[in-house]
């Protein structure tokens, strides 16, 4: 068995491709030829064991990723077999590997509701998702103005000093979310508030709203009428989105007649996306991205030569 650093996960993932093997796989996902469980925890004193399983038919692969959260860290590992031998292929060091799938995620989102490829992007985070957030939507769309909110400025403006060498524009650090959401068609929050940072009043007109930043009940990044505001709203696994999204359980719960479509039916039926205009996708992480973004890199390290 192949055991993976991030190192190596570092050097040979690319967010172009993972953008491209994400699309794969819930297209696989779509049609059946791949399964996949809401998280599940495990506490103990002081420590969550999370574990995420995922089964990709057309991939060969199956496995999960698997992580120890504390206090002040947590450890990432991705688990693969083979469907064909069912014999263990790899364990995969897998922090870099999930920054990387998260951003792609939200990217391949964007590309799905928004019909152009020049865009405007604003982003509400600072850190280490919001980050490969970027990257993948520079990868994804030809970005116009990029903007960013934090609710520390020296923190935007770190970031977009940091951003802006890394990809080779300028990014506006601004002082409000209200600055931010201004003219972007593509808005993505990656942060852990608890109390929402944005409202129905400071959107106007269209826009496509990625909620990135957490997957606790207990935090929240906008506030319910902003769903409400919206005419179509998805997520990756509905099951998952009701046990761990205060903004989904609660929007549900409160308009019982609105439909919150998974990811899956978008890719089996692309129509549902046309002519909306005000579109949010609610990203919570399912182990899908993480067994088909490790697909990948195995790939590429020619460990899975015959799959």
């Amino acid at each position: 068995m192949n055991y993976i650093t991030e190192g190596e996960v570092a050097s040979n993932l690319k967010m172009e491709e993972i953008i491209d093997t994400l699309r794969v796989a819930f297209t696989a996902y779509s049609r059946g030829q791949a399964s996949v469980s809401a998280r599940m925890r495990d506490y103990g004193k002081n420590f969550v064991l999370s574990t995420m399983p995922a089964v990709i038919d057309t991939m060969g692969v199956a496995g999960a990723k698997l992580y120890a959260s504390g206090k002040d860290h947590s450890h990432f590992l991705v688990l693969i077999f083979s469907t064909k031998t069912k014999e263990p292929i790899a364990i995969i060091e897998a922090d870099k590997l999930g920054q990387m799938r998260t951003g792609a995620l939200a990217a391949l989102s964007s590309t799905l509701a928004v019909n152009k490829k020049d865009i405007n992007y604003g982003i509400a985070g600072s850190g280490y998702q919001a980050q490969s957030n970027l990257e993948a939507h520079a990868a994804a769309f030809h970005l116009k103005e990029i903007k960013v909110y934090s609710r520390n400025f020296d923190h935007s403006k770190a970031f977009a000093d940091l951003m802006s060498d890394k990809i080779g524009m300028e990014i506006i650090p601004v002082r409000t979310a209200e600055e931010m959401i201004q003219g972007s068609d593509v808005i993505n929050t990656v942060t852990n508030a608890n109390y929402p940072i944005i409202t129905a009043e400071m959107l106007h007109g269209n826009f496509h709203l990625n909620l990135v930043g957490s997957n606790m009940p207990f935090r929240r990044e906008v506030s319910n009428d902003v769903l409400e505001a919206s005419d179509l709203i998805f997520v990756e696994h509905l099951e998952q989105a009701m046990k761990e999204s205060a903004e989904i359980k609660e929007f549900s719960e409160n308009n019982p007649e609105r439909k919150i479509y998974e990811l899956r039916e978008i890719f089996s039926e692309p129509e549902i996306v046309k002519e909306r205009k005000r579109t949010v996708f609610k990203s919570m992480g399912i182990g899908l991205e993480d067994v088909a973004t490790a697909w990948l890199l195995l790939k590429k390290l020619d460990i899975l030569k015959d799959q």
